[in-house]
């Protein structure tokens, strides 16, 4: 959320004004954009490959599963 909160700041403060966003403020967003894309991809990794394993584990304690319907 930290980044999602740095990019619609940005996206805030570029809107201000009568001139487009500075060279500065698009590197920023890219870099931001960047970050998002790598914690995303995280995200389906995890997603892909550990949750079936912490499912399994959490069927054999007796706990409900996790269920993702869409990411």
């Amino acid at each position: 959320i930290r980044l999602n909160d740095k990019l619609a700041g940005l996206m805030s403060l570029t809107g201000l004004g009568d001139r487009g966003p500075t060279d500065s403020a698009v590197a920023v967003r890219d870099e931001l954009v960047r970050a998002i894309d790598a914690e995303l991809t995280a995200l389906r990794l995890l997603l892909s490959n550990d949750l079936a394993a912490f499912n399994k584990k959490a069927a054999e304690a007796g706990l409900e599963a996790v269920r993702m319907t869409r990411l």
